[in-house]
């Protein structure tokens, strides 16, 4: 039994890294692109109703779809000189995905540990059985 939860243990462990690894790699990336404004081109955005798909077109109707590329085009507008300041905003996304993946990893640590007590104490005093 006790294998089984350090087996486990590992097991949620090296899940829980892969992700954090991923999650702290798409953090960085996306502070990066916004620091150095790699974002995507935003003058596709402001060009207008020409991206739209035909099928969307019709489905809004003319008025509500030119108010939508009208919104999208304000607040392109409005976050493009913001775009290096928020790049600088959100690197510190990196490091406090990694403070998670430790408190996280000590929970994962506790609760293995408390099992593996249960386990011992369990094995001490075994349960009465009823036959």
């Amino acid at each position: 039994m006790r294998i089984a939860i350090w087996l486990g243990f590992g097991l949620l462990m090296l899940v829980w890294t892969a992700l954090s690894w991923l999650a702290a790699t798409v953090a960085r990336w996306s502070a990066d692109a916004l620091k150095t404004g790699g974002v995507p081109d935003l003058s596709a955005v402001q060009s207008g109703l020409s991206g739209v798909p035909e099928p969307v077109k019709q489905l809004l109707g003319g008025d509500m779809l030119e108010a939508i590329v009208a919104t999208v085009q304000w607040a392109t507008q409005w976050m493009e000189p913001a775009l290096p300041w928020l790049g600088s905003a959100v690197g510190f996304l990196v490091p406090l995905v990694w403070v998670g993946w430790g408190l996280v990893a000590i929970l994962l640590v506790v609760a293995a540990v408390a099992l593996h007590l249960l386990t011992q104490r369990l094995k001490r005093f075994p349960l009465p059985r009823f036959t």
